[in-house]
């Protein structure tokens, strides 16, 4: 299918505008890959509908948000391709989920269109069943890991071995007026560290 009638106006996306122009102006043509975001159908469902739907068309409004959210993300994934670049886009779930099919089906339709993807998460959650998305990217924010480690360790290192990576972001996002640039390195160190260690019993 094709996407890319979803294009956002340039007077309501101006950030993707100005990439746009950028790539298409060939700026950094020796950087390939391009980071692409959409927001994940639990959090916009929960955020915006879950209290305003009744019982009786929860299901068909679940169906609509992730296809609404997934035909964005496939538009961006469309035109990155279509600028020559490489897309690896995230699925941004900071509220809590557990059910993984509307997940699964937008991964699925995003991986057939041959881009990496991986998601991002910022809450506790059930760590089983993870491995059917397939995911090739895990998002943490560097300054509040996000899960309980003997819950989450059996899990991520079978992820590492199985060729995923893990990608720490370092910016908060939450306006933070005490906050200032520093080196993360000895805490990315160390949480990496602490996933290579074999988990205990205790």
């Amino acid at each position: 299918k094709n996407f890319l009638p979803f294009e956002p106006h340039r007077d309501f996306a101006l950030g993707y505008q100005q990439m746009k122009d950028l790539l298409t102006g060939g700026i950094s043509p020796e950087k390939k890959a391009v980071k692409l975001h959409v927001t994940g159908p639990a959090t916009v469902w929960r955020s915006f509908f879950s209290e305003r739907v009744s019982q009786k068309n929860v299901g068909l409004f679940k169906k609509l948000v992730t296809q609404t959210l997934a035909a964005r993300g496939a538009a961006q994934i469309q035109r990155v391709q279509a600028l020559g670049r490489a897309p690896v886009i995230f699925i941004d779930e900071p509220r809590r989920f557990s059910d993984l099919d509307d997940l699964q089906e937008m991964v699925r339709l995003f991986k057939s269109f041959n881009a990496g993807v991986g998601i991002h998460v910022c809450s506790n959650f059930n760590w089983g069943g993870l491995e059917k998305l397939e995911l090739d990217f895990f998002h943490f924010d560097a300054t509040a890991f996000p899960f309980e480690p003997h819950q989450s360790h059996p899990f991520l290192q079978d992820f590492l071995r199985g060729g995923g990576q893990i990608v720490w972001g370092v910016v908060p996002t939450v306006p933070d007026p005490n906050f200032t640039p520093r080196d993360f390195s000895p805490l990315l160190i160390k949480q990496l560290e602490g996933l290579g260690q074999p988990m205990t019993a205790g």
